[in-house]
């Protein structure tokens, strides 16, 4: 019970006291003794003393609730009280610095997720830059270029799925952590999206982005292919987030597994290359608006074939087909780059960051 623990508090604050009033009855060894005395002389005691009597006297007649105090409280548990309420507590940037170095740290001292990633995105770009190599301006160049931005975002799409275990391993220390005081909600989500988030999900895609663009051959304009990379950021960041909201709201990770390869079979069937657009019927359309894979999609194809001309030949007739109007069969808006579908990804990435905060801060918490 309570009253039992401030009982024995007590007890060990008499048997620790340096006061010397009170002593046992039986003897103690002589060396013990002489460790007690020298420890009694020592300026550490001094200073605890002297802390103590300070603590002692600005929490004179006061108790937690800063009220009289009543003479069924214990000293001690006042003194620890006082101590408490005198005692700082760190400021965002010194949580934020201990927090993100322990990330950090976590990060290279296993490394095998980090290098995974890398690794990965170099290989799967190499492999893609010798199959799409030098891509024509045909109609079976278009098809290309449609299925590597496909299987570029399916990749992305999917690798973020690793992410789920992030949060999830240190839920119960986050909860502990958070309700003994030692930071805030804000510090710990803003170190571990900096520092587990971004390397990952940043890094990766405009490795693999500088490695296939010049392989595979796109449009060979700088404006071109920084916009090619910037969608394939925002697209990774959104991913990103969309699995950390379900790594934060499901403590379950098969669950959560399960949900974010639903969430993704979902995001890829309305892309915009399985089903067209335009041919969706109306009560279910705006399900396209919802998939931030048709957004990444549209985007990067309108990047690469708006201004592209198509020449094909067969059965000795010449074609000539503007791929933009191919694409506009195809459900694809060709002047929708930066509106709505580089801003719907901003908007999103930010609107599921946010989500996931609030989760965290006001329902992630530990129950006793």
């Amino acid at each position: 019970s309570t009253n039992f623990i401030k009982k024995k508090t007590s007890q060990l604050l008499d048997i620790f006291s340096i006061s010397g009033s009170q002593k046992s009855s039986k003897p103690l060894p002589p060396k013990l003794s002489a460790l007690l005395k020298a420890y009694a002389d020592s300026e550490i005691a001094a200073s605890i003393k002297a802390e103590i009597a300070e603590i002692s006297q600005a929490a004179n007649g006061v108790n937690a609730n800063g009220a009289a105090r009543t003479t069924e409280e214990l000293p001690d548990v006042v003194d620890e009280t006082a101590a408490l309420r005198t005692r700082s507590r760190a400021s965002y940037g010194t949580q934020f610095r201990i927090l993100s170095g322990r990330a950090f740290k976590n990060l290279y001292r296993d490394p095998a997720l980090l290098t995974a990633h890398y690794v990965s995105s170099i290989v799967i770009a190499l492999l893609c830059g010798g199959l799409f190599h030098n891509v024509t301006n045909d109609i079976s160049g278009f098809q290309n270029r449609l299925g590597l931005f496909f299987f570029t975002l399916a990749l992305f799409g999917f690798s973020c799925l690793s992410s789920l275990g992030l949060f999830a391993n240190e839920r119960i220390l986050f909860m502990r952590e958070r309700a003994n005081g030692y930071y805030s909600s804000f510090t710990y989500f803003s170190s571990k999206v900096l520092f587990d988030i971004l390397p990952l999900r940043v890094v990766p895609p405009m490795v693999f982005g500088s490695i296939v663009y010049g392989l595979v051959g796109l449009v060979p304009t700088v404006p071109a292919f920084w916009k090619f990379i910037l969608t394939l950021v925002l697209f990774n960041l959104t991913t990103a987030s969309v699995v950390l909201l379900i790594s934060v709201v499901v403590a379950n990770t098969g669950v959560a597994s399960l949900v974010g390869t639903l969430v993704m079979l979902y995001n890829l069937l309305f892309a915009g290359l399985l089903i067209n657009r335009d041919s969706t019927a109306k009560p279910v359309a705006w399900l396209h608006a919802l998939s931030f894979f048709h957004a990444a999609y549209e985007a990067m194809a309108v990047n690469e074939l708006r201004y592209l001309q198509l020449k094909e030949i067969k059965y000795g007739v010449e074609l000539d087909v503007p791929a933009a109007t191919i694409l506009s069969i195809f459900g694809f808006r060709a002047q929708a780059f930066w509106w709505p579908d580089i801003i719907t990804l901003v908007i999103m990435f930010s609107v599921f960051t946010i989500c996931s905060f609030i989760y965290l801060h006001l329902y992630v918490k530990e129950k006793r």
